[in-house]
């Protein structure tokens, strides 16, 4: 499946995760591939330290990324 496409299906199944978030995170990102590649930090510099520690903690998440290839 191609990165970007899964990617965005994992961020879809975060739990506990809202899609206004996702949209946020997907903008400082510039994509859903480069939430994943970028590092929390980096996240949270590149937003200015507005995304919530529990919203990069639920980014960890093994379990959406085995539902989203299924």
């Amino acid at each position: 499946m191609e990165e970007e496409r899964l990617c965005a299906l994992v961020l879809g199944r975060l739990p506990d995760v809202k899609l206004t978030h996702i949209c946020e995170l997907m903008r400082v990102a510039g994509s859903a591939a480069e939430v994943f590649r970028l590092g929390r930090k980096v996240l949270q510099e590149k937003a200015g330290g507005q995304v919530s520690p529990k919203l990069l903690q639920a980014l960890d998440c093994p379990e959406a990324f085995r539902r989203a290839e299924a």
